[in-house]
């Protein structure tokens, strides 16, 4: 939580430098950010589109203002992927951190190994190619697709989960509360 303080704080001074350029018609600046007088932004690693969204390492926030992926917090295999949003296409290399989905309508790659992927929303789309530990669906309308899973768990309704290998034996743990949901292996 104090890591998304910081960036977040981050994210506020180079907007506040960037208005506060606007009106002065000079260069601001604080530790590690500078704005110059023509609107772009001087600072390792923060990147403004000229849509208005802002990205720094680790976060990306939107134009109207909502992060779309932060990365933050200590998950079992490390830090957790956290996206929030709705309509998002995002790819993420894990090296063991979770992945979380709070939305609608996302399209979510991964590559890699995480410990656990949560989505919470509807029309969700996961992509998995490489190995997860737990899956755990909440919501309805989902798909997910996984390579490699130890656990399974949908809690919703008409979610679909495919999933090539088992961590362990021939099939992963599956629990499933809702109805219509589909968890097969794929063919």
């Amino acid at each position: 939580m104090k890591i998304i303080g910081i960036v977040w704080m981050g994210v506020l001074l180079v907007c506040f430098s960037f208005f506060s350029t606007a009106l002065a018609d000079d260069v601001v600046s604080a530790p590690g950010v500078q704005v110059k007088s023509d609107g772009t932004v001087v600072a390792p690693g923060v990147k403004v589109s000229p849509d208005g969204d802002v990205s720094a390492p680790s976060v990306n926030v939107d134009a109207d203002g909502s992060a779309v992926a932060v990365k933050s917090g200590k998950g079992k295999g490390g830090n957790n992927h956290v996206i929030n949003g709705n309509a998002k296409t995002l790819d993420l290399e894990c090296n063991g951190e979770n992945v979380v989905v709070n939305g609608n309508n996302n399209t979510v790659t991964c590559q890699g190994k995480s410990a656990q992927v949560s989505v919470n929303g509807s029309g969700n789309t996961i992509n998995f190619e490489g190995t997860c530990n737990k899956l755990i669906l909440k919501g309805a309308k989902n798909r997910a697709r996984m390579a490699r899973i130890g656990f399974v768990s949908a809690i919703g309704s008409d979610n679909q989960i495919t999933w090539a290998t088992a961590l362990k034996g021939n099939k992963p743990k599956i629990v499933s509360t809702g109805q219509n949901n589909v968890i097969k292996k794929e063919k």
